[in-house]
């Protein structure tokens, strides 16, 4: 494996290098991969004084390789000498200070990242935990990132989290779908998560984005998420579907600006209406076709034939042949309306389906429109200064 850090420029697929990255910043070890192997101790050849004196070298010192083993090592003893081997799949960190080799799962860096020191950084890793600054213009790509040191660069998270232990200025802090932590001071920054939560102590001159935002003091902020719970604000700008806020100020005459935001509702409403309205024409074609059928069914002789053919198709009435010429006179003399009640008896059943239809229809239409409306809400606790709220 190359344990060596490799911090010349990074070789594109195009063949052009890109100066703003290191080719082997964090070199990366597999589990049982030999490390550092120890060599024997070498005498040194006798010498002389001036005189002519022999001189008997000292003995060498011997190197303790266990004194350099620490998380993720181990010192292997194998026929052709002493080796210290990963014990885990991770990255390599050489400690300048104890010399202590170590392999971990997650990229923790003391250093700081710079021009000199790592360059952008684009880490294939799950953990990355930065003791030092991030400088002004770098760019740091990974998944859940830790930062101890101030922040002047930009952090970018692929959906994980993000925590800023110190100051965030004139920086950026954007994740997919992460959780965002500012534990500091954050000034002339943005921060925003996808479809996350953003936790931030103090704000100034800053945007924050967020499926959630709770801030303990914003200034002169712009908040947008869909809930945003806030201590203090002053002169901000804050734009959600749910606000509670506990004190709002304005600052240096910038008063706040609380904009709630109303779901369109008025998909619901026209189909609401269309609903409505098909139930209303249907019913309406329902009761002319009934009173026709009444019509029909007011002649006594016509209801009773009515009676009659449904039995005998039943096969309650039986009839004779003698009786069947009969019936058959019976059935020409109404032939006429009983058509027409044959027109009308199938068209009742689709308008009665029909009805049915739009009915459950607009259950589901109202309850979606409920749904959405759902959780709207603006609460400011205390009004100290100007504040706009729409």
């Amino acid at each position: 494996p190359d344990l060596h850090r490799d911090n010349s420029p990074k070789i594109l697929a195009n063949g052009k290098a890109d100066l703003s990255q290191f080719k082997n910043r964090f070199p990366q070890m597999a589990k049982g991969a030999r490390l550092l192997k120890k060599l024997s101790r070498v005498l040194g050849r006798q010498g002389r004084t001036v005189g002519g004196d022999l001189i008997e070298p000292a003995l060498p010192k011997d190197l303790d390789l266990y004194a350099l083993t620490s998380v993720g090592t181990k010192v292997e003893v194998c026929e052709d000498g002493e080796y210290i081997v990963a014990t885990l799949d991770g990255f390599l960190t050489l400690d300048p200070k104890s010399n202590q080799v170590s392999v971990t799962e997650k990229i923790e860096d003391k250093g700081g990242i710079s021009v000199k020191t790592t360059g952008d950084l684009v880490l294939n890793v799950d953990e990355f935990v930065e003791h030092g600054e991030v400088q002004e213009g770098r760019v740091v790509k990974g998944r859940n990132m830790t930062f101890l040191s101030d922040v002047f660069g930009r952090v970018i998270s692929e959906g994980g989290n993000i925590h800023l232990k110190k100051n965030l200025s004139g920086g950026v802090a954007d994740t997919l779908s992460g959780d965002i932590e500012l534990a500091s001071h954050v000034s002339r920054s943005l921060v925003r998560s996808g479809d996350g939560e953003v936790m931030a102590n103090f704000c100034e001159s800053s945007t924050l984005i967020g499926k959630c935002v709770r801030v303990e003091h914003a200034v002169s902020c712009e908040i947008v998420a869909d809930e945003i719970e806030a201590g203090i604000l002053e002169g901000c700008m804050v734009v959600a579907k749910k606000i509670h806020i506990h004190t709002s100020d304005e600052r240096r005459g910038k008063e706040n600006l609380v904009t709630l935001l109303i779901p369109d509702l008025s998909h619901f409403d026209q189909l609401i209406s269309k609903l409505q309205n098909d139930i209303a024409d249907a019913r309406s074609q329902i009761s002319a076709k009934m009173q026709q059928l009444d019509l029909l069914k007011s002649d006594s002789e016509f209801a009773k034939f009515l009676v009659l053919a449904e039995r005998i198709r039943s096969g309650t009435i039986k009839i004779t042949p003698d009786q069947a010429v009969n019936w058959q006179k019976l059935v020409e003399k109404h032939a006429q309306p009983f058509a027409q009640s044959a027109k009308l008896l199938p068209a009742l059943e689709v308008l009665e389906t029909t009805v049915k239809q739009a009915e459950d229809e607009l259950k589901v239409a109202v309850h979606e429109r409920i749904v959405a409306t759902e959780g709207v809400s603006c609460v400011i606790d205390h009004i100290v200064g100007q504040t706009s709220v729409r």
